[in-house]
């Protein structure tokens, strides 16, 4: 028989998360967060903790998805409302991606903070290559998920 494979966390806030649900933070706050595994993005002046999420997107193992990784990776640590809205609002999950969403809320923006660097929420778009010279992501973050992926795959197959 095939090994076990652990099957792959599904996206759920963090304990820690959890914790801090309720919090007050400033975007110099929310900057620090600007890693894969460390996650944070600002919707509508409220602040998420999507680490799970970006952990367990599939983009990172879909070809055709890699352009949604390339969005999400460069609005980490910033407020990304406009372009959130502008790509997920007609589509027909919308109800349930405010409400994924939501499960990843830890708290709000102090009032009047507002992301200088992207003052109207929409985002600036970097390389592949910029994400990991920023630090965002390692080079071989992909490779990494695509082997978790290859894994799990071949563990199906031989059930």
């Amino acid at each position: 028989p095939a090994p076990a494979v652990p099957a792959p966390a599904a996206a759920q806030p963090e304990p820690a998360a959890a914790a801090r649900r309720g919090g007050t933070y400033t975007m110099d706050e929310v900057r620090k967060h600007a890693h894969m595994k460390d996650a944070w993005i600002v919707v509508n002046d409220e602040v998420y903790d999507i680490t799970p999420f970006v952990a367990t997107h599939w983009g990172w193992s879909s070809a055709g998805k890699n352009s949604t990784i390339i969005a999400i990776m460069s609005a980490l640590g910033g407020d990304c409302s406009s372009d959130f809205r502008d790509v997920h609002r007609g589509l027909a999950d919308w109800q349930k991606i405010q409400v994924q969403l939501k499960s990843f809320k830890i708290g709000k923006l102090v009032e009047g903070e507002t992301d200088t660097e992207h003052p109207s929420g929409q985002v600036t778009y970097k390389t592949w290559d910029e994400l990991v010279e920023m630090g965002r992501m390692p080079a071989n973050a992909v490779e990494e998920t695509v082997q978790r992926n290859q894994g799990w795959a071949e563990f199906l197959k031989n059930r």
